[in-house]
């Protein structure tokens, strides 16, 4: 008994001795590495510290220390480190013992270093190291310099037309040494120049760039120097002298390009400054455009040397309009460069071309107007025969008068007749050329004699007038066949077997100008509209067509109608929309029908998917049958 027991103590404390053993050779595994790798800060992760360029720092990874040097303008009391270590290591920021929260590589801690602080490293067996980070801002930079200007110049407008010229221009300085200068413009706003310019990194200038500086301080109109101060990062300053120098003014007076819309030619000489230029006999003014010198101004007398330039001494603007007085016309155009001492003077000599003797009609057309005797009115054109001294309308008989449709003369001719005019048999058409010529044509009309023409054209009853209430329904239009042999002079018509012929409006054309009626058996005349006036034709009506001239022809009007069909049958069947496989294409078909006697049979596959109900069908049936009663499916 005692033995094992003994056994069972022994088996306890083995395994007591394993596990201290697994855990030794464990801890021996684990890596004791704790080296701060890398170190440094980012402009990335340090935004609004003014720091403005990453910066590594040096470790000495044996005397475990990190020196960081960052620019001087660099705020480092909240800066938050960048960092790599060892593998499988943990770090630890401004603490020398291991203590959470941990630190995150460009994210936490922020610290302030304007003292040594301590970063620990720790490995993964838990031993760790310590590291002192020092920070020292660089010396401040002592450059100061302007490295490059530029100015924007007013120049101001004076003349009353559009600016021609430039009124803002820019100019790039020029250094030497200390000393500035810069092209303004003559005639340049010196109390207001803007100025941009560049310095020295991290150093500041007065006046700021992109303001007005004042470079007319005592207002005398002579360009003054103004000292502007560059102030470098530690503190120190340099001055600049910065002068704009005014440029000459333009000599130029030159014309560059001279025109008027209703010129007819236009030539210019630079050489004898002459412009001269012909128009139409009846142009009374020109309204020349013009280009001119940068800065240079127009005048209609020669202005003065020297400014002010005042009235009547006002330059004129492109586009002024001139009288013409005369066939000749001459006009003096003076152009004054900005230099007013340079003027040159331009003479326009206009012509105008002869006047036009041309007083002629080339063509003319015009419409009559002929109301028959039973009032119906025709409208139509006719062209006038043009001759040495008349214009010939030939125009039916009856007609008086013509109205003019179209009308054209010879150019720049006049004329009382324009389109509207009417013009009777004798009435006079004067031409009055440009030059003052008239010439007088006559207006003839040349009038037929009566219309002995009285036929009738067409004959028959329309669907749209005849199938309205009160009428069964149409169809169809019913035409009719005219017989127009004489004596025999017979018109049929055939409409469907149930038309009621009690009330059948007609449609009717008949020869022009011939009226049509119906002669009443009370030897009366009954007159007749086409597509309006409604008759009996249960009997035949006897149509009278009376020519132009009076005389008459009469078509006996018979409308039959015709027999009702005894056509009942149904003469083919067809059941549609069969399905076949849904994978073949087409996915449906039709099969016919066999008609025997009253019967139809329909061959169709036997599938459970097929439903006869929803099956539709087409059927031709006998003409003017109707079917009634139900089939299978929708037909």
């Amino acid at each position: 008994m005692s033995k094992h027991l003994r056994f069972g103590k022994l088996l306890s404390l083995l395994a007591i001795l394993l596990t201290l053993s697994f855990a030794w050779s464990q801890a021996q595994n684990e890596s004791s590495r704790k080296k701060l790798l890398t170190f440094g800060f980012t402009v990335a992760a340090n935004p609004g510290v003014q720091l403005v360029t990453d910066v590594t720092g040096a470790i000495d990874t044996l005397a475990h220390t990190v020196a960081v040097t960052v620019p001087f303008q660099t705020v480092i009391t909240g800066l938050k480190a960048s960092f790599t270590s060892s593998l499988r290591s943990n770090v630890f920021g401004g603490v020398s013992v291991p203590t959470l929260p941990r630190a995150v590589s460009g994210v936490s801690p922020a610290l302030d270093y304007t003292t040594a602080k301590t970063w620990t490293v720790e490995a993964e067996n838990f031993s760790f190291d310590n590291y002192v980070v020092t920070v020292t801002k660089a010396a401040a930079s002592t450059v100061k310099d302007i490295t490059s200007f530029m100015a924007d110049i007013a120049k101001p407008w004076l003349g009353n037309c559009i600016a021609n010229g430039a009124t803002l221009i820019s100019g790039t300085g020029v250094f030497s040494g200390t000393a500035i200068t810069f092209p303004a413009p003559y005639g340049a706003n010196l109390d207001a120049i803007t100025v941009y310019y560049s310095v020295s990194p991290f150093a500041t200038g007065v006046p700021a760039t992109g303001t007005a500086v004042d470079f007319d301080t005592n207002n005398d109109g002579v360009a003054d120097a103004v000292t502007f101060t560059v102030t470098a990062q530690n503190g120190s300053t340099q001055t600049y002298s910065v002068t704009p120098v005014v440029g000459q003014p333009s000599y130029l007076d030159n014309l560059m390009s001279f025109s008027f819309p209703n010129s007819t030619s236009l030539t210019i000489n630079h050489t004898n400054q002459t412009i001269t230029a012909t128009v139409a006999y009846s142009a009374t003014t020109i309204v020349p455009v013009w280009t001119i010198s940068d800065y240079a101004k127009m005048y209609a007398v020669l202005p003065p040397a020297v400014p002010p330039v005042v009235a009547p001494f006002t330059n004129i603007c492109s586009g002024v309009s001139y009288l013409l007085a005369g066939p000749t016309t001459t006009i003096d155009f003076w152009i004054q460069a900005e230099k007013p001492t340079e003027v040159s003077r331009y003479i326009l000599t206009v012509t105008k071309d002869p006047a036009s003797t041309a007083n002629i009609i080339n063509s003319i057309t015009a419409n009559y107007s002929k109301t028959s005797a039973c009032g119906l009115i025709t409208t139509l054109p006719v062209i006038g025969a043009v001759g040495a001294s008349t214009v010939t309308f030939t125009v039916p008989f009856g007609v008086t008068s013509v109205t003019v449709s179209a009308f054209d003369k010879s150019l720049l001719s006049t004329s009382a007749t324009v389109v509207g005019s009417t013009l009777t048999n004798g009435s006079l058409i004067t031409i009055t050329s440009e030059s003052g010529v008239a010439k007088v044509y006559t207006v003839v009309l040349v009038a037929g004699v009566s219309s002995y023409d009285k036929k009738m054209l067409t004959f028959g009853f329309n669907m749209a007038q005849n199938n309205g209430w009160g009428f069964p329904a149409w169809t169809q239009n019913y035409p009719g066949v005219i017989n127009d042999v004489i004596g025999q002079k017979h018109i049929l018509v055939e409409v469907a077997w149930n038309t009621d012929v009690h009330d059948l409006i007609a449609y009717f054309t008949a020869s022009d100008y011939a009226c049509v009626s119906i002669a009443e058996s009370d030897l009366s005349f009954t007159p007749q509209v086409s597509m309006v006036t409604v008759n009996d034709h249960s009997n035949t009506l006897t149509y009278v067509v009376t020519a132009e001239d009076g005389t008459q022809e009469r078509y006996d009007v018979e409308v039959l109608r015709k027999p009702a069909l005894t056509g009942n049958l149904i003469t083919s069947f067809t059941i549609n929309n069969l399905p076949f496989c849904p994978l073949v294409s087409p996915s449906s078909f039709s099969v016919s029908g066999t008609i025997t006697g009253n019967n139809i049979t329909v061959m169709v596959p036997n599938r459970s998917s097929i439903n006869l109900a929803s099956l539709g069908y087409t059927l031709t049936i006998s003409d003017g049958a109707t079917v009634t009663g139900g089939l299978i499916g929708t037909g």
